[in-house]
């Protein structure tokens, strides 16, 4: 709405004066831009944002697999990759051979330790170091093998089952506690590593079928 221009009597400056519309004009127009904004703001804006944060992610993702193609190409055209179920099985015989080093410290050791036989904590510091590596084979491994071969709708509960399986096995982290002052210390650990030992050659048994499905 605009003021409407009309003339005043004789002394007026200028002989025009300004005539404000009616009050209910000013407030439809004020309803009807905030109506307006409040479209834009609604509808309009947050689909122009997401718009341009697709645009972006989608950016960003061509550029990070073109890099990690890259990065990946030499292993790739001489087919020396080796494949996620395959990285499982060496991240099981990895973690095999950290417990190897625990059962090397504590050869000769009893429970009750004299000052005389406790030894470096280089010993645990190593094992911790292998078994990190370990884990960098066995987790990114696991999560992407499971995503990849799920069904698309059932992609979010396999994921579930693959951390809920993570959650058993860190229960079963007990059982050397219940070996604990039973058997030798060298044989609490040699525990553990035929557990990785035996998760190894059952992985790499099922390989051919594991492999038909990445």
């Amino acid at each position: 709405m605009f003021a409407q221009l009309v003339p005043m009597s004789e002394g007026s400056v200028g002989g025009i004066g300004v005539v404000l519309p009616p009050l209910y004009e000013i407030f439809w127009s004020a309803l009807i831009l905030l109506v307006i904004l409040l479209v834009v703001g609604l509808y309009a804006l947050p689909r122009i944002y997401s718009m341009i944060d697709q645009r972006r992610d989608a950016i960003q993702e061509g550029l990070d697999n073109a890099e990690k193609a890259r990065e990946d190409l030499s292993l790739a055209s001489r087919k020396k990759e080796p494949s996620a179920p395959r990285k499982i099985g060496y991240g099981m015989l990895v973690a095999g051979i950290g417990y190897i080093v625990m059962v090397l410290a504590s050869v000769g050791l009893s429970y009750n330790l004299t000052d005389a036989q406790r030894v470096s904590p280089m010993w645990l510091v190593s094992t911790y170091l292998i078994l990190t590596f370990a884990e960098l084979l066995l987790s990114p491994m696991g999560i992407s093998f499971v995503s990849k071969v799920a069904p698309q709708k059932y992609q979010g509960l396999m994921m579930g089952c693959w951390f809920g399986a993570t959650a058993i096995g860190n229960f079963l982290v007990q059982i050397p506690a219940y070996l604990w002052n039973n058997i030798s210390l060298p044989a609490v650990w040699g525990v553990l590593v035929a557990l990785c030992v035996a998760s190894f050659v059952f992985v790499f048994a099922v390989m051919k079928k594991l492999e038909k499905v990445c």
